[in-house]
């Protein structure tokens, strides 16, 4: 029979074990409120070498949620530490890696990468460090307080954790941010030239209802979308990647065919502020006008 760790080695272990699943819940809460920013970011770590970035983004989330609720409910056995602990050593790789190459210029500081995405602002220093004070020591005092050698199997809390977990992963696939952040990911990979093509896959309301003579192009060489209707003061660019709206001079637009367009190479589009994500699709306002481009 395992002896079981004396009463201060428990509580020091269970206190652990409630900070480091709480950082792992926050962790995986600010990625999954902004699922399509933490794809974009799979894919600058390069982490999309043998599936898909949402498809990482929709593993890495579940695991998340899977340990931090296995610790946060008093788990503390080596098939959650070791996991655990490799999940840390990952996340402090990145960001120590994000850090270096920050340090030498080689990487826009704001492409930062930290375990908690926008929720919480940190630079690339702060992110590396902060994540070794916050994973390190929790980990190490788990390792020491484990129970070694316990037959007791926490079933419903296993249950539980795991169900969560599929939950927040099924949510994360099916979320409208994904489903963007992989249009324009597809859009910016085809690497053609800076011309539009009219697209079947977005409609345009005004107000809640179709767009009259309302057109939706899709860029084929940057990931953009230009949106032309008479509602509009001028030709609008929509950038599905950092939400950016941007307005094309008026008579900015060339016609090339029926089913192309194209901007002059000198016209400079001013900054209209940035469209939200529901669940039909891209929202914003301008003119006075409510406006939605929705995926077909």
């Amino acid at each position: 029979m395992a002896k079981k760790p004396s009463l201060f080695r428990r509580i020091l272990g269970r206190l652990a074990g409630v900070f480091l699943g709480g950082v792992l819940l926050l962790a995986a809460y600010a990625k999954w409120i902004e699922p399509g920013a933490f794809v974009e970011q799979i894919r600058l770590e390069g982490l999309d070498v043998l599936l898909g970035a949402s498809a990482v983004a929709v593993i890495a989330l579940a695991l998340e949620t899977a340990l931090g609720l296995l610790l946060l409910t008093g788990i503390l056995r080596y098939w959650v530490l070791v996991p655990t602990a490799a999940i840390s050593a990952f996340f402090i790789f990145l960001t120590g890696r994000n850090y270096w190459l920050v340090s030498r210029g080689l990487r826009d500081p704001d492409e930062s990468c930290g375990c908690f995405g926008s929720l919480i602002e940190r630079t690339p220093a702060e992110a590396f460090f902060q994540d070794l004070l916050l994973l390190v020591p929790p980990l190490l005092i788990l390792f020491w307080a484990v129970q070694r050698g316990s037959r007791s199997f926490p079933r419903f809390r296993l249950v539980f954790a795991l169900g969560l977990a599929v939950f927040i992963g099924g949510w994360t696939w099916l979320s409208p941010e994904v489903r963007f952040a992989d249009e324009a990911a597809a859009l910016a990979s085809e690497q053609k030239d800076e011309t539009f093509s009219k697209s079947g896959s977005y409609q345009l309301f005004v107000d809640g209802k179709p767009g009259p003579d309302a057109f939706v192009y899709e860029s084929e060489g940057r990931p953009e979308l230009l949106v032309v209707s008479p509602d509009l003061p001028s030709p609008l660019l929509v950038n599905p990647q950092n939400r950016k709206l941007r307005l094309a001079p008026a008579g900015s637009r060339v016609k090339l065919d029926q089913d192309k367009a194209a901007l002059r190479p000198e016209v400079e589009a001013i900054e209209a502020g940035e469209f939200s994500l529901g669940p039909q699709g891209l929202l914003f306002k301008m003119a006075n006008r409510s406006f939605l481009i929705q995926i077909k």
